[in-house]
């Protein structure tokens, strides 16, 4: 074991966050899966602590952890202790291979440390970092990910608690703190995922500009007027406006597949049979489609529409 590195049980009271950003990020959700887990097996996994003092230390890895051990009122905690001489670039390094769940779980967290880490270390010692975060080693690294220090407040608890995904929180840099916060109304209300999450924001964004609107004018409408006045069947309602946000970005597109379904219902084709338009309509061709439970089914409906393909 290092000669920096040493073991022990400390009272909770001695124990406090880093900063004030990272106390409020955690006291705002507890994990109750976690702290379930701590209830019935107990800490396994020691905390990594500064010490700032004789009697005081700072929680710098296993956040999730300490913030549950409190919530269940738990008096003593085992603990990995770095002494505060300990070098910048040692002490990151073990936040992160300490940390290493909550890291890969949250960008913000991965932003807060590299921050300090660009602010305490070498260019060098930055990259080595980033290496050992498992994340490319380039510059431009760093900055994307610090730079979601700069949103809303709702917007950086939204994304370290999962209900916002990195790729959509990099569109909302786009909308100011006040636009950002009625997004994540939205998101908190309807719960859009993936994809779906994306293009909402995408449309949203679109929009505002083009109408020069604030999203609250153009989103108002999908909201309740009390926060617990919670809409039934939200899936339904979300494609619904999802509808209505494509219709208002693309009025000509969504002309065209009306008048597409129209003509592929005039057909009359059966169940097994479906045509599919080019994409976004780029082009007048479709495909026709045969859905076939089998093989000998799919040999026995060629043979029976091959004479109308005389050049095959």
């Amino acid at each position: 074991m290092p000669s920096d590195y040493s073991v022990k049980t400390l009272n909770c009271n001695t124990l406090s966050y880093q900063d004030i950003f990272l106390e409020r990020l955690y006291e705002s959700s507890v994990d109750s899966s976690l702290t379930d887990k701590l209830r019935e097996f107990g800490q396994t996994t020691p905390l990594l602590v500064l010490q700032k003092a004789e009697t005081a230390y700072q929680i710098i890895a296993n956040f999730a952890v300490y913030q549950s051990l409190k919530t269940l009122d738990v008096t003593d905690v085992y603990c990995r202790i770095l002494p505060h001489s300990v070098a910048s670039y040692r002490r990151y390094s073990l936040q992160v291979l300490h940390g290493w769940n909550e890291l890969q779980n949250s960008p913000i967290l991965r932003a807060h440390l590299l921050q300090q880490v660009k602010d305490n270390c070498t260019t060098e010692e930055l990259l080595s970092i980033l290496s050992l975060m498992e994340l490319p080693s380039q510059l431009y690294t760093v900055d994307e990910l610090v730079s979601l220090l700069n949103l809303s407040t709702e917007t950086i608890f939204a994304l370290h608690h999962g209900l916002l995904t990195l790729k959509s929180a990099k569109l909302m840099h786009r909308l100011s703190h006040q636009d950002q916060e009625y997004v994540i109304k939205l998101l908190e209300l309807y719960k859009p995922g993936g994809s779906k999450q994306y293009k909402l924001l995408e449309m949203i964004i679109e929009l505002t500009r083009r109408m020069n609107i604030s999203v609250a004018d153009l989103v108002q409408k999908w909201l309740p007027m009390e926060q617990d006045n919670r809409t039934d069947n939200n899936p339904q309602h979300l494609q619904n406006i999802l509808r209505e946000l494509t219709e208002l970005c693309w009025p000509e597109k969504i002309k065209l597949e009306e008048q597409f379904l129209q003509f592929v219902h005039s057909l009359a084709l059966p169940k097994n049979i479906t045509v599919i338009p080019s994409p976004s309509f780029e082009e007048k061709g479709c495909s026709l489609c045969l859905h076939c439970s089998t093989e000998e089914e799919l040999q026995h409906l060629w043979n029976r529409i091959r004479p109308f393909f005389p050049t095959v």
